[in-house]
């Protein structure tokens, strides 16, 4: 039987709308995944790369399979982890946006280097967040293979990890801990592929928004279209 370390990283608290989806999500786990044992840990008031770390070192201590990482202002789809575990790959993100606008999907690709600036990674490279990522997207809903991708909802199999040193995941001046990563992985890791599955979806928690006179059509609008205000909305059920 496979082994799933499922690692939250928890700033501070988790709020009411996404501890729902959080809760549908693990209630599904088991039922919809026999073949598979999962563990749960939840790092708290770490920095993010550390977090990340230590769920790493507990994974391989303990000769789990796959890591799956899901943040704590992350609103899942109940199967999210069976969609993703189906698709096969060394890294796989569901669906996740940047929680600012203009809300760029959080899928890295590779440009060329001006020669005026300066690498965001070693060996001369700059990855950007894609800006036409719609036109990539294949028909059974897989974007990349791509340069890398945000860890908010992602499941990496242990193997990767094996092969690379520490540190894992690091925080630098010019990249996220998650980019780091995923450019340690593609200089060390030959055929390392990482890629978001657009099938699966998953929601990323704005900051909280004051509604005025301003802006409040505008609000009303945009949850009248995202399903507020009918029945059964915004409830995730674990069938």
């Amino acid at each position: 039987m496979k082994k799933v370390l499922v690692c939250t990283v928890v700033l501070s608290g988790v709020g009411a709308d996404p501890y729902a989806s959080h809760i549908a999500f693990a209630a599904k786990l088991k039922s919809d995944n026999p073949d598979y044992q999962f563990h749960f840990m939840a790092p708290r008031r770490m920095a993010i790369d550390n977090a990340r770390n230590v769920a790493v070192e507990f994974a391989l201590r303990n000769n789990f399979d796959y890591l799956f990482f899901y943040d704590d202002d992350t609103d899942m789809d109940p199967d999210i982890f069976k969609k993703l575990v189906a698709r096969d790959k060394d890294a796989i993100s569901a669906s996740y946006f940047v929680r600012g606008y203009p809300f760029p999907l959080m899928a890295f690709e590779e440009v060329p280097l001006d020669d005026k600036e300066k690498a965001t990674l070693g060996e001369g490279k700059k990855w950007v967040l894609m800006k036409d990522w719609e036109s990539k997207v294949a028909e059974d809903g897989l974007l990349g293979p791509l340069a890398a991708i945000g860890n908010g909802c992602s499941l990496i199999k242990i193997e990767v990890f094996r092969m690379l040193s520490k540190p894992w995941f690091k925080t630098e001046e010019h990249c996220t801990e998650d980019v780091y990563f995923y450019s340690k992985a593609s200089q060390n890791i030959e055929n390392f592929e990482v890629w978001m599955d657009m099938n699966c979806e998953c929601g990323h928690y704005l900051d909280p928004i004051a509604v005025n006179a301003k802006n409040y059509k505008v609000l009303r609008e945009c949850y009248e279209k995202l399903g507020y205000g009918k029945e059964g909305s915004q409830v995730w059920t674990s069938k």
